[in-house]
């Protein structure tokens, strides 16, 4: 019987199914939700050409937490030595601040930071931040060929542990998600010496801040992430318009999020930003900030600080709590008489609800006569 996987074809006859079409098989199989696991381990065991591209989604991410049972993971990949190169992302959770004196104990922790050789995508939850510090496994962090990293409430012993965990291991990193990082000490005063980021061409593409303390904002602003130059994706969420200005000199933005905590200290934001790149800007106004951000958006469409390549523009959020309606008028009349500079512009999207909807068409009339605002 002829293998119908073409691994052994008929004579005269080839029934070879190409590779490609294999792996790409097993990629949708690997995105079908719940039973996408079991129907993966079955793959494995179909035929061997099969085996090389499952075990990449069968291993694929390694999520740690603290009680985590490390001498059996070693044991595994002690009898199967191949598993731990095909993981590429590791994830290190924990809630528990006794996470350090539980995983400190375990001396094998070390040698599966050792085996873990192509980790591309790491997670840093709460304390774990500490326990990386040590240098037994510091230094295989540094050396892992990281593309993306996130940083959720991790905590470090201060602003330049912060700087030089970043500027050693984020080397290369096009991908960084900063959300509340912590510090256990007030933040010092930073002169960058000891980790401005050297004269390398910037790799870093998407950047997240989130809710992040002044001391870390300074330490971004002076270089330790690496240049800002490129990057094509901001999200921002901060407490104040004083921290964004430091992350809007990106002329490389394409798609920009933005929320504000706190309305004040306009003078700084309204001179801020030059974006000939922006294609896609959304602005979130479910906090305070609303009136800040937009006189900023505003101003930055009347002193045409927004080039001609922008296509997508939305408001979120509860737009019309505490917002100075007189604001939503003066958008309007800039905007109107602004849209010729954004061919690519074919409307804006504000949140849906009726009051809100005659609210709209009282307020920006402009455009919503020209068809322009939808819902």
């Amino acid at each position: 019987m002829p293998n119908k996987l073409g691994e052994t074809p008929t004579s005269g006859t080839n029934t070879t199914i190409p590779q490609e079409l294999i792996d790409t098989i097993i990629d949708v199989v690997a995105e079908n939700g719940d039973t996408s696991f079991d129907d993966l381990k079955a793959c494995s065991l179909t035929a061997r050409r099969f085996r090389a591209r499952t075990l990449c989604h069968l291993f694929l991410c390694l999520t740690a937490r603290t009680r985590t049972r490390w001498p059996q993971f070693l044991e595994l990949i002690s009898e199967s030595p191949h598993i731990p190169s095909h993981y590429t992302i590791l994830k290190l959770v924990s809630h528990s601040r006794d996470v350090q004196r539980r995983v400190t104990a375990t001396i094998t922790l070390e040698r599966v930071f050792a085996s873990l050789v192509n980790i591309q995508v790491l997670w840093l939850h709460r304390y774990w931040g500490r326990v990386i510090a040590q240098p037994s496994l510091y230094a295989y962090v540094v050396a892992m060929p990281l593309k993306e990293v996130h940083l959720h409430f991790t905590l470090f012993r201060s602003v330049k542990e912060f700087a030089v965990f970043c500027k050693e291991a984020l080397r290369g990193v096009r991908v960084v998600e900063l959300e509340e990082p912590y510090l256990a000490a007030l933040p010092e005063i930073l002169d960058g010496s000891d980790f401005v980021a050297q004269d390398a061409p910037p790799v870093l593409r998407k950047l997240a801040v989130h809710h992040v303390q002044p001391g870390i904002v300074d330490a971004i602003a002076m270089g330790c992430i690496g240049s800002l130059r490129a990057v094509e994706q901001l999200d921002y969420n901060g407490p104040n318009c004083l921290a964004l200005t430091k992350f809007l000199d990106c002329r490389a933005l394409k798609i920009l999020f933005l929320q504000v905590a706190l309305d004040g200290g306009s003078e700084p934001l309204s001179t801020a930003g030059h974006f000939p790149c922006l294609e896609c800007l959304t602005m979130d106004f479910g906090a305070g900030g609303k009136n800040l951000l937009l006189a900023w958006l505003t101003h930055c469409i009347s002193s045409r600080r927004i080039g001609s390549r922008l296509k997508h523009l939305s408001f979120e959020g509860y737009l019309y709590r505490y917002l100075n309606l007189s604001a939503l008028t003066t958008f309007d009349q800039v905007m109107s008489e602004n849209l010729a500079q954004f061919p690519a512009l074919k409307g804006m999207t504000i949140p849906r609800g009726i009051r809100k909807i005659d609210a709209v068409k009282e307020l920006m009339p402009k455009l919503a006569a020209l068809g322009f605002i939808s819902w």
